[in-house]
């Protein structure tokens, strides 16, 4: 097993980041109906980025900072509370659910969330309902983060470490060549292939 422990540089994380979710994302922007696959994979990016901009670590949950940096990136949301009722339909239907929430954790009725690659703007609003372009909006959280990676990368002691590549053998191959598991350095994995 080759690895190192700690955190990785910031070329090698940026050079993953870019390998792993940017030139996929960059792939699924293409199909109209990659919509629900782009949003899942750029929600817990852009979580991690408001977290890290916030100072807002796990186990805590997403505060009024959080949202705030929310609104940074997408003023068009208004408000912190209207973007706290994006995030709950958007980031929590789709994580939690596999569509958009219909009801806040207290029962409470959320606005309608819809996904169209047919508007003009990022996020439109139509009354108290919300609709979101997937390529776009992945588009400008991936150019957020890039813009400030050190950020998004952060101290590991205060947040998961991002994954990094590490080679482990495991057994003889035929092919004679090793796995490539995606770690942190904690130990724990992350992804393969």
């Amino acid at each position: 097993m080759t690895g190192t422990s700690g955190p990785s540089s910031r070329d090698e994380a940026l050079e993953n980041f870019n390998s792993w979710f940017v030139g996929v994302l960059d792939k699924l922007y293409q199909p109209p109906e990659a919509g629900f696959p782009i949003l899942l994979i750029t929600f817990p990016i852009l979580e991690r980025y408001m977290r890290c901009r916030a100072k807002v670590f796990p186990p805590k949950p997403l505060d009024d900072n959080c949202m705030k940096e929310l609104l940074t990136i997408f003023p068009d949301l208004g408000t912190r509370d209207e973007s706290r009722k994006f995030w709950n339909v958007y980031r929590n239907g789709l994580l939690h659910t596999l569509t958009f929430s219909e009801k806040d954790r207290g029962g409470l009725a959320l606005p309608v969330g819809g996904v169209s690659g047919d508007i003009p703007g990022i996020i439109m609003r139509e009354g108290e309902n919300f609709l979101i372009h997937p390529k776009k909006f992945s588009q400008k959280v991936v150019s957020e983060v890039v813009a400030n990676f050190e950020t998004f990368k952060e101290d590991p002691k205060d947040i998961s470490s991002l994954p990094k590549v590490i080679l482990m053998q495991f057994g003889v191959s035929t092919s004679g060549s090793a796995s490539t598991l995606a770690r942190s350095p904690q130990g724990s994995s992350r992804s393969g292939k």
